[in-house]
């Protein structure tokens, strides 16, 4: 009986030890269970986790959609030089003795998570170490996508050196020039040079003049005149691309990647790294479509036409008592406007005031014109078809 009252004695002595347990654990314990889960991705990804932390702390770079504010001490900043675990992570230095769940929003963007801190030369120099680490990821970034995330983050860094500045500006007009995505793409990559752009003091300006400008438009490619071969039809390809002769030989893929801008197909359609953005992206189009419907959809466009790239026929005033109809893909669209581009081949475009629509409708054409094979060969066709990856 002794023994037993001695056993619930000490349980209730540890329930309270436990109640008493330092406040700061548990609340780092819940709040790295709200740590954002890309984070310990890249941490999986043997990104460098101190780094990711260290700029949200020391750029104040955050957002309700990606990422939640970490409180980093000061100290950390400056010493941090190896991967953290956010899972395990267990600080050896001093930590306040409330450790807040969230700093709320920071007042200035790019400024210190340390109130009053700003330009504080160990933040700055914090700050740079930072920078340069982000720098290198970026460059080292397989991806165009990773490359731009870093790129977005560092916008609103501080404590950058001219050098710093350069490589960074750089970076837009000598690599994400080149890149490639939908419709919005250049836009939201030239949004964050911009306001990267708009953040560089009066006092920097003039020696970064050459980089701070807007990213100039690849200059358009320039086609070789060709001969009229054949009006293919379906059948017509499959027999000639089925001849043994044919069958047999190998494709030229060079051949095939020169075919894929000659045919005018990078007009509209990207392929890897090359090519447009008005129609789907090929690059995996052999993985996901035989031979027999590729082709059908080069010599029959208008056959099957996703909602994704349908046109639209609108019909509007023409501004003389009568009307005019129009066509093409919509491009952009406001409450007020709308951009239809009407020619994907030389990227001509009609800008309309939506109160001079009178109807619109779907159009059952397909943007993509006929007859884009009508001046390749069968040898070159085969070719194409071999640098998509199907034969």
């Amino acid at each position: 009986m002794e023994n037993w009252r001695q056993n619930t004695a000490n349980g209730r002595q540890s329930a309270e030890n436990w109640h008493q347990f330092p406040a700061f654990l548990r609340q780092s314990a819940a709040f790295g269970r709200q740590f954002p889960a890309f984070w310990r991705q890249n941490t999986a990804n043997g990104r460098q986790f101190a780094t990711f932390r260290i700029a949200d702390a020391a750029f104040g770079s955050q957002s309700a959609e990606s990422a939640r504010p970490i409180f980093v001490s000061a100290p950390l900043i400056a010493q941090a030089k190896a991967p953290l675990d956010p899972e395990k992570e267990a600080p050896t230095q001093a930590q306040p003795k409330t450790v807040p769940t969230s700093l709320g929003p920071v007042p200035n963007p790019g400024a210190s998570v340390f109130p009053g801190r700003k330009g504080d030369p160990a933040l700055a120099a914090a700050g740079r170490e930072v920078i340069g680490k982000t720098l290198a990821l970026m460059d080292a970034a397989p991806s165009q996508e990773e490359q731009i995330w870093y790129a977005l983050m560092l916008r609103w860094a501080d404590g950058w050196s001219p050098e710093q500045r350069v490589r960074y500006f750089r970076w837009f007009h000598e690599k994400a020039a080149r890149y490639t995505g939908g419709n919005s793409f250049a836009k939201f990559v030239e949004a964050i040079r911009a306001d990267a752009a708009s953040r560089v003091p009066e006092s920097e300006r003039a020696a970064l003049t050459e980089w701070l400008r807007p990213v100039a438009s690849p200059p358009p490619v320039v086609l070789k005149p060709r001969a009229f071969v054949k009006a293919w039809t379906l059948p017509e390809l499959e027999a000639a691309l089925d001849a043994p002769a044919l069958k047999a030989r190998k494709p030229d893929l060079a051949r095939g990647k020169d075919l894929f801008t000659q045919a005018q197909c990078a007009q509209c359609h990207l392929f890897r790294d090359a090519g447009g953005n008005v129609g789907p992206d090929l690059t995996a189009v052999a993985q996901r479509f035989g031979r027999h419907d590729i082709l059908e959809s080069i010599t029959d466009p208008s056959k099957v036409v996703s909602e994704q790239y349908a046109m639209v026929m609108l019909t509007i005033l023409d501004g003389k008592g009568g009307t005019l109809d129009i066509s093409g893909l919509v491009k952009e669209e406001t409450s007020a406007t709308i951009t239809l581009l009407t020619d994907p081949l030389t990227g001509k475009t009609a800008n309309l005031y939506k109160n001079v629509i009178v109807k619109r409708d779907k159009s059952p054409a397909s943007i993509m014109p006929p007859g884009l094979l009508n001046t390749l060969t069968a040898e070159e066709v085969a070719d194409l078809l071999g640098f998509f990856g199907t034969r």
